[in-house]
């Protein structure tokens, strides 16, 4: 099976009740009335997407340590400690303007402006063709870079309830191999792709969203962007070369 995947452990979070999560959650935020902190829990998914990419490249290699990012380098992270950070890079995005959360120009601009800052030579751009999208995720997992994907948000009214599966995956001992199930339904929403693998002839990606690891059927998401308005222009990823 072709399997390409992040050579570190990905991001961990010790929640209140003990367990870790896989990757940053902007449900963190979700135990206060206030409006910012709602809005970070409603809209949040880009900015966790984007502290969790500056987290791990950080971590893998000190060249691409940076000021947000140094005190919680290489340290066990808690809720508080993980929503400090998260406000540090809520700040330099810009925070989340209006009902949509970041866009995907909003971030890689900031990734560059962080890039040229700090003399890396990482650049990083949104969106690539369709048909080149699996080439570049492998291409950034193969250098050890998570990839930010795009779910995209429907914007034909007719289209709103339309939702992309996210799967948990499980190995089933009596057929001997693993099933997929369906846990969550969603659009308009940032993940992070951590592996890219095949079931035969269909490849998965397995991702992080809301602190949890869950899987997407590629051509599901293929088909998912190519046939909503816009699909393949806001369904896309940053891409990191």
């Amino acid at each position: 099976m072709k399997r390409i995947g992040l050579l570190g452990d990905y991001i961990q979070i010790k929640r209140a009740n003990g367990n870790l999560s896989f990757g940053g959650d902007q449900n963190f935020f979700g135990n206060k009335e206030d409006g910012t902190d709602r809005k970070k829990k409603q809209f949040g998914c880009g900015v966790v997407a984007f502290a969790d990419l500056l987290l791990y490249l950080g971590e893998r290699d000190e060249t691409f340590r940076v000021k947000e990012t140094a005190d919680y380098i290489k340290r066990e992270l808690s809720e508080l400690t993980y929503k400090e950070y998260f406000n540090r890079i809520y700040d330099v995005i810009g925070g989340v303007i209006g009902n949509y959360g970041i866009s995907g120009i909003t971030i890689f601009r900031r990734f560059n402006k962080i890039a040229r800052k700090n003399g890396w030579r990482l650049r990083a751009k949104w969106g690539c063709s369709r048909k080149k999208l699996l080439g570049r995720m492998e291409e950034m997992l193969e250098k050890n870079i998570p990839v930010i994907l795009c779910i995209p948000m429907m914007l034909l009214k007719k289209d709103r309830e339309d939702k992309l599966p996210l799967y948990f995956r499980e190995y089933d001992e009596r057929e001997g191999k693993y099933t997929y199930r369906i846990a969550e339904k969603t659009n308009g929403h940032y993940v992070t792709v951590t592996e890219l693998f095949y079931e035969g002839e269909v490849p998965y990606l397995r991702i992080a969203s809301w602190g949890k690891e869950y899987y997407i059927n590629f051509e599901e998401y293929d088909r998912f962007i190519s046939t909503h308005f816009l699909g393949k222009i806001l369904g896309n990823i940053l891409y990191v070369r």
